[in-house]
């Protein structure tokens, strides 16, 4: 993956944007399914979901995936921002929204919602 559009700012949702809570990722196998690996952007060496010191802000971290080959940007959830994350397992089947999982979207009309790596799963 290249770096984000200027306009992909759009898709990210605009609360997130000031909190230095972000991340590059690299796709990685590990026991045989694919995830991802959580890389400092300001130094490329893995990041920390505990570890404040290796998030960056989102300007430094789009800086870093335009530069350095990354596949993509995440965000750190941390005890001092308002945000919950919503993990939703096997929620499609051929590309259809499962009736529970879509109940529970509907519940959250202002989420943002990203397909998982998977490709089965919502966050």
């Amino acid at each position: 993956m290249t770096a984000l559009p200027a306009d992909d700012r759009i898709r990210v949702p605009p609360e997130l944007l000031p909190y230095p809570h972000w991340v590059c990722w690299q796709y990685a196998t590990r026991d045989g399914k694919r995830t991802k690996l959580p890389i400092d952007p300001s130094t490329g060496a893995l990041a920390s979901a505990t570890d404040a010191s290796t998030w960056g802000t989102y300007d430094t971290a789009s800086t870093a995936l335009a530069w350095k080959h990354h596949s993509g940007l995440g965000f750190v959830f941390a005890p001092d921002d308002p945000f919950c994350f919503i993990d939703l397992d096997d929620a499609y089947d051929l590309d259809v929204t499962l009736p529970w999982a879509q109940a529970v979207v509907d519940r959250f009309p202002d989420a943002y919602w990203e397909v998982s790596v998977s490709g089965t799963g919502l966050h």
